[in-house]
């Protein structure tokens, strides 16, 4: 390679370089006026946005070039110390000017990024004046009415409209309200007799300190009171930990999923459900929720297939959890051809046994239209069951049905059969 084809390929490098690095910033406005009393400082904001295609190329939000008089120019304050940025965000700088003067002196200030001062990307005319501006008092009265609650991870501030205000400033911290470590809310907006402000994302069980004063106006600069009310509120600590485990947890097989039961734990809301096929070797979590406390409680679950063997458990708040239950599917099937005869107030049910079987569950329901009913359990190892049952309690016509379960011969059960046809019951 000569020094020739070397020099090429080296321009051919930094053309590159230079085309892939597309990055820039602009700046809005792009050209502001602004006036300032002899011998005191004005910030001027203005926006800086970085675009391009380059998105972990950092580019300086400060214009590097200054073309014109300096005379006045303080320097630059940056936004939570964001000295440059990648594509698609922004900030604010704010330019500050101070310059003493004995009569009223006019200086445009030029500034650019692009490295070149016949286009300045930033013009500033500031317009200082040799008399000082007159500027509106703020005086409004310390804010009245103020409630403070704490939530579990919220603070709520009410207070009365203060007469005159056009908005608020509120403050917060965990310590104390003076110092960095106060989060400051500017242009805070009341449009009704009570104002509220709530503050959310916050620790539980903490106290926070808080300052509140109202503005005049939310115009550049704005005017406000000094005059701040003060107060502290505390978040609420998490609920307690349960004390109790849900109970009688089960599962049997139903079309192809399984229908999961157990009696739940007052006041608990939702609880993990921890699974394991024993079969596939393979297992996970899911959720079950809802919205009150029944007496027993059943969801339906298909993440497992309803002829493998599997275990559960449940896992509730601070890390509290069950016993593993091992449910093994069923070898035999439910109870068909269900039938009933009734007469002198004694119940008898019939059903076609299932292969594999050795015991059979069931329960009975006698029933009026108007919502009374006598109900019943039984169990017994033959395909018939018969019992009398006293059905004084409920009066007018009277319906009676059943339903049976079978359980396996290796210790499965399935899930109850349908209801039977409701016969008339004859007592």
């Amino acid at each position: 390679m000569n020094k020739y084809t070397s020099g090429i390929v080296l321009f051919l490098l930094f053309s590159t370089q230079i085309m892939l690095s597309q990055n820039s910033v602009s700046y809005s406005p792009s050209s502001t006026t602004i006036s300032a009393n002899s011998g005191v400082e004005v910030l001027v904001p203005i926006t800086v946005t970085c675009s391009g295609n380059m998105p972990t190329t950092l580019v300086g939000v400060q214009p590097a070039n200054t073309c014109s008089n300096i005379d006045g120019y303080t320097g630059i304050n940056y936004t939570d110390n964001i000295t440059s940025l990648t594509p698609g965000h922004s900030t604010v700088i704010k330019f500050k000017f101070k310059k003493t003067v004995t009569a009223n002196t006019s200086i445009t200030y030029l500034f650019t990024n692009n490295g070149s001062c016949n286009s300045p990307q930033i013009r500033i005319t500031v317009n200082y004046i040799g008399a000082p501006i007159t500027i509106p008092t703020c005086n409004l009265p310390i804010a009245t009415g103020i409630d403070a609650k704490g939530l579990q991870n919220a603070i709520t501030i009410k207070w009365n409209k203060v007469p005159g205000a056009v908005s608020y400033t509120f403050g917060y911290s965990t310590n104390g309200v003076s110092g960095s470590s106060v989060l400051l809310l500017d242009n805070v907006v009341c449009n009704s007799t009570t104002c509220t402000q709530t503050i959310t994302n916050l620790t539980s069980n903490t106290k926070y300190d808080w300052q509140l004063r109202a503005e005049c106006s939310t115009n550049f600069p704005d005017y406000y009171s000094g005059n701040w009310a003060f107060g502290s509120v505390s978040t609420l600590p998490p609920p307690p930990c349960p004390t109790s485990k849900p109970t009688n947890l089960n599962a049997t097989p139903l079309d192809g999923a399984w229908r999961i039961s157990f009696v739940p734990v007052p006041n608990v809301t939702y609880y993990t459900m921890e699974y394991f096929d024993l079969v596939s070797n393979s297992g996970g979590a899911t959720q079950i929720a809802y919205s009150s406390a029944p007496d027993y409680y059943y969801c339906f679950f298909y993440n497992i297939p309803s002829n493998h063997n599997f275990k559960f458990r449940f896992l509730q708040e601070c890390n509290m959890h069950t016993d593993w239950v091992t449910i093994l599917a069923p070898t035999c099937e439910r109870p068909t051809g269900l039938n009933i005869y009734n007469s002198g107030g004694t119940g008898t049910f019939n059903w076609i046994k299932s292969a594999n079987s050795q015991m059979y569950n069931g329960e009975y329901m006698i029933y009026n239209l108007a919502g009374q009913k006598v109900s019943g359990t039984f169990s017994t190892s033959s395909t018939s069951y018969a019992t009398t049952i006293i059905t004084s309690s409920i009066s007018g016509e009277k319906f009676i049905k059943f339903r049976v379960k079978s359980k396996c011969l290796d210790g499965g059960e399935t899930d109850f059969s349908a209801w039977s046809n409701a016969n008339l019951w004859n007592n």
